[in-house]
């Protein structure tokens, strides 16, 4: 992935990916700590040695120990660090970082690895301190960061409903238990959560460790990672350290951020946004500043994984339009999970928008490629929706092993003439292998005149081996009597094609 502070993305206001919360809370001798549960009595682990910044000693930590991680970071923090091998306890082992970072705490509260800045931890900018009147627990993990980030920007409380989804990577996190809490900080979620897991990572960054400002919370808010001590070890996800930088602040999207809270607070699926204020919202994408597309993304996938379908396609109309960017690749990289969810809707027109999407990312996600290839190997989609994905891997996954069996596959099933019509469309210029010129050259020969008439179309593009491969069932098409007579006219042209 990246190993960037800001994870591509410049963003001030809260949204961008969000996915971990690393942590440690260590021993410290001074007063007006937080109050710290006495944890059970854990074993003694064997470990190797570890060195890196406090990032990459947290991760080993949790990976070690088997703990769930949350930490709240100040910039600059703390780099360099080297934990000896050795037999530790939990409780001892989180000593040993602390001593290694004086400003810092790192505890053990009820098998959660907490850590956090000792002067961060009381300010009022700390998004973590924000009491919730309201927040509903979703009913797996994957949501869980959307639904912390909108009862932080929702007074009445986050929307709650069935999302269900669990983070890409590491081991499989378990299921939440569903429950209403009032009058509950951010923290104490987290913690709630991450006490029923034993991989949850998750890590806020804020910009100093005196924030005061909207900007600065925000820009916290931007760099919050949420995911697995595996995932973050597997794709190196270490924040490099950076010094305190200025933050300014922009107004939120003046059309678009209202647009997406109005899609959050329907009840009723049948009130939405009429046709004008969709115009002037994808009007507006393409002249938003950055920090105003970081900001919204948030509220944008919580849209769309809301169980109304015709709420999905709005917010998905959304997605397109950032996806459509110069930028869009920035901004959506980090959330490819997010997006192949739509591969599991009953919808075409969701699953296609999926396809769609990664297809226009600039710069390309070459991640988004093995999402694409299990959403093709599946036989219970829509095999019209699937050929988008066709599209997306010849461009995007033609040297793919795995890209390149996907289509064979998909092409070698029974399909109606429609979708094999829009498979062979999809085919135009592949330079995938002999295997899929068979299939293309197979269709000249279908019983359906569309299929036979695109095929002719399809195949001059898959260059001179497809022609000369092709030849004998072009000549025989181009003379048959009963033969549509644009197809023979496509054929003898292609005929013409092939250099002797």
């Amino acid at each position: 992935m990246r190993s960037a502070p800001r994870l591509h993305l410049l963003s001030n206001f809260l949204a961008l990916t969000v996915q971990m919360f690393v942590a440690l809370l260590a021993f410290s001798s001074s007063t007006n700590l937080p109050d710290q549960t006495k944890p059970p009595t854990m074993p003694q682990v064997q470990h190797g040695s570890v060195s890196g910044d406090l990032i990459k000693v947290l991760a080993f930590t949790g990976q070690t120990f088997h703990a769930p991680v949350v930490a709240e970071l100040a910039q600059p923090y703390p780099t360099d660090l080297e934990i000896p091998a050795g037999i530790h306890q939990l409780d001892d082992y989180l000593r040993l970082i602390a001593h290694s970072c004086p400003t810092y705490t790192a505890v053990n509260r009820n098998g959660v690895i907490w850590v956090y800045n000792k002067r961060l931890y009381k300010s009022k900018a700390n998004f973590l301190n924000q009491r919730l009147a309201l927040f509903r627990m979703p009913a797996e993990f994957g949501p869980l960061k959307l639904f912390i980030l909108s009862a932080l920007t929702n007074p009445q409380g986050n929307p709650g409903g069935l999302i269900t989804g669990i983070p890409a990577g590491g081991q499989p996190l378990r299921p939440l238990v569903m429950e209403t809490l009032r009058n509950i900080t951010a923290r104490e979620v987290l913690f709630r959560a991450a006490e029923e897991t034993t991989n949850l990572f998750s890590l806020s960054i804020f910009p100093n460790d005196n924030p005061t400002t909207t900007a600065e919370k925000d820009d916290a808010l931007a760099n919050w990672m949420f995911t697995t001590t595996e995932e973050l070890t597997a794709h190196r996800l270490f924040y490099q350290s950076m010094p305190a930088r200025k933050i300014e602040s922009y107004p939120p999207a003046p059309l678009l951020t209202p647009f997406l809270q109005k899609l959050l607070q329907t009840r009723d699926p049948a009130a939405l946004p009429s046709f004008q204020e969709r115009l002037k919202v994808q009007a507006e994408i393409p002249k938003l500043r950055p920090e105003q597309i970081s900001a919204v993304l948030p509220l944008l996938f919580l849209a769309l994984k809301n169980p109304a379908i015709n709420i999905q396609i709005e917010a998905a109309m959304v997605l397109w339009s950032i996806a459509h960017r110069p930028d869009g690749g920035m901004f959506l990289e980090p959330y490819l999970q997010d997006i192949a969810a739509l591969y599991d809707s009953p919808d075409a027109r969701l699953q296609s928008t999926a396809s769609l999407v990664f297809g226009m990312l600039r710069p390309p996600a070459p991640a988004a490629v093995p999402l694409v290839v299990r959403y093709l190997n599946r036989t219970d989609r829509d095999p019209g929706a699937q050929t988008g994905a066709i599209f997306f891997l010849v461009r995007h996954g033609a040297e793919d092993r795995d890209a390149v069996a996907a289509v064979e596959m998909f092409l070698a099933r029974r399909l109606d003439p429609s979708s094999r019509v829009d498979a062979l469309n999809a085919l135009g210029n592949s330079r995938m292998g002999d295997r899929v010129i068979d299939s293309v050259i197979t269709s000249l020969e279908d019983p359906d005149p569309g299929v036979r008439f695109t095929a002719v179309q399809v195949i001059p593009s898959l260059g001179q081996n497809a022609l000369l491969q092709a030849q004998p069932e072009l000549e025989r098409l181009a003379g048959r009597a009963d033969e549509n007579e644009q197809t023979r006219d496509f054929a003898r042209k292609a005929l013409k094609g092939i250099q002797r």
